[in-house]
């Protein structure tokens, strides 16, 4: 309960007795340093949208399939985005909902 990344605090009784165990229910949303370092490293530090290279610090992480749209928060489904492209990314998806 004291998870810093649980935000549906309401749901973490089903989560725990419901048998498929669905993350979306705990909202677990953000990469930890280890899973965001991981790809920035892959990606030798490009932004894979606009092949512009950035330092870390400039950079967000980013769910190749949204989390919107049932992408899990965990290393296969993490890449590093610089700020503007991760806005313009954004703002694609949320024209489409």
């Amino acid at each position: 309960m004291d998870d810093y990344e649980i935000q549906k605090k309401q749901n973490i009784y089903e989560y725990i007795l419901g048998g498929k165990k669905d993350v979306r229910l705990l909202n677990l949303r953000a990469f930890d340093e280890p899973t965001k370092r991981k790809p920035y490293s892959l990606q030798k530090g490009t932004c894979p949208m606009c092949n512009k290279k950035f330092d870390y610090e400039d950079m967000q992480e980013d769910h190749k399939i949204p989390w919107s749209k049932g992408g899990r928060t965990d290393s296969d489904n993490c890449q590093m985005l610089c700020g503007p492209c991760n806005l313009k990314k954004n703002a694609t998806e949320a024209s489409f909902t």
